[in-house]
């Protein structure tokens, strides 16, 4: 059987929409990889179709391979390298039911994986087949749902998605005020009418980190961003992020990215003057 080695990538025209959620792309493209570390404005999934690679959000990376599903947020600053004939299929997407859609099937934003979806290639490949611009936005949004759907976890739905609606709520509120540096757990709690003890262990279940661990997941990230944006000052681009003190913001971030907020920005610096 010969192997299809074209690249496709099919856009929705303006003005599509879904209720929910809004099909942006939907892509095949072979040999996949992201030159350098990329950050996007929307939501997408992933489906490893062939070959294999590596995915690495700078806190971690993980071995990807045959039917390996996973999502980047707005949020996530990531690459991914190919490191044998890397296959991709993705869906570009925003909407309001993202977050509890993605609750359904146990996604957090520290792992991205959400399971393996290896017998799903061949829907995959003939629902992009069929797609136009006249569809895209419900076979898009279908095969999403689909994929996420045959992912859902087998469990007590009623109790989990309450848990989830909370960390949900709690997760929004932290990616809103980051900036704040009151900003804590307790003080969402009461905000939300929720036991910070039952709140700590719940968000620690969901997320597979604890409250103020994402908290400074969350701060380095959009330092990072300030400076990949030309902030060159460490007092505001602490500020910014949510820090009131230089030195342990620096010492945040370091632990974070293995170097200093001042050796990034030279880094950064450097990158710029080469490219030009």
């Amino acid at each position: 059987m010969e192997t299809e080695t074209f690249n496709i990538c099919k856009f929705a025209p303006p003005g599509l929409e879904s209720e929910n959620i809004h099909v942006l792309n939907f892509v095949c493209e072979n040999d996949f990889s992201t030159p350098n570390f990329v950050t996007f404005s929307y939501y997408r999934l992933y489906v490893v179709a062939e070959g294999k690679g590596v995915f690495d959000t700078k806190y971690r990376k993980k071995s990807i391979g045959k039917g390996d599903v996973f999502v980047t947020e707005p949020s996530t600053c990531y690459t991914v390298t190919d490191e044998g004939s890397l296959k991709m299929y993705y869906v570009s997407f925003v909407g309001l039911s993202i977050n509890s859609v993605l609750a359904r099937v146990g996604y957090d934003k520290s792992s991205h994986f959400i399971g393996n979806a290896a017998e799903l290639l061949p829907l995959w490949t003939s629902a992009l087949k069929k797609t136009n611009e006249s569809n895209i936005d419900l076979i898009g949004e279908g095969i999403l749902r689909y994929t996420l759907g045959f992912l859902c976890k087998n469990q007590n739905v009623g109790r989990s998605l309450k848990h989830e609606n909370h960390v949900l709520k709690i997760r929004k509120l932290i990616d809103e005020r980051f900036a704040d540096p009151d900003l804590s757990l307790k003080s969402l709690c009461e905000e939300l009418y929720l036991s910070p003890k039952y709140a700590s262990r719940i968000f620690a279940e969901k997320m597979n980190v604890t409250f103020s661990e994402y908290l400074s997941l969350v701060r380095i990230e959009n330092s990072v961003k300030l400076i990949e944006n030309g902030f060159t000052s460490i007092k505001e681009i602490a500020s910014l992020s949510g820090y009131t003190d230089t030195s342990y913001f620096a010492r945040a971030f370091k632990k974070t990215n293995k170097i200093s907020p001042t050796q990034y920005i030279k880094n950064r610096s450097l990158r710029k003057s080469a490219a030009e």
